[in-house]
């Protein structure tokens, strides 16, 4: 069957396409590194990609100063910051800002403390100190 006055074949449908173009089937492992880039990566590349995105690095921005940009924090900043405060200043879902937050904690730029249902988050100071260092270390002479 052809292309009316063609060689050519038939036009395709999408569905048609997507499923000839569907890569082989892969192992579990595969498919989870295919969704979740971080798993196959350097500890550098992971710092790297979590501060990436502009919003990652906001965080870690308000963070630096937790009184100045969560002060009605009502259990105090002993702890970090909840989760909670952060996804509420971000205004973006909850899912969302977890997805953001797990980035940050897997390139171990945040400190987790879980309190009862409260998720509290800091800074931790020394991987942003090592990470300082392996970027200057890359680049400069």
């Amino acid at each position: 069957k052809t292309h009316v006055g063609t060689d050519r074949p038939p036009l395709r449908g999408l569905a048609q396409i997507e499923k000839q173009t569907e890569p082989p089937s892969m192992s579990k492992t595969t498919k989870r590194a295919a969704k979740d880039p971080v798993s196959t990566k350097t500890p550098f590349d992971v710092s790297f990609l979590a501060i990436s995105h502009p919003l990652r690095r906001q965080i870690l921005e308000w963070l630096k100063d937790p009184l100045l940009y969560f002060p009605d924090q009502e259990y105090g900043h002993d702890l970090g910051v909840c989760a909670g405060q952060i996804t509420q200043r971000c205004g973006l879902p909850q899912s969302t800002m977890s997805n953001h937050l797990a980035v940050l904690k897997k390139a171990r730029f945040l400190d987790l403390q879980i309190v009862g249902p409260a998720h509290f988050l800091r800074r931790n100071e020394e991987e942003i100190e090592r990470f300082k260092a392996c970027v200057a270390n890359y680049l400069l002479p």
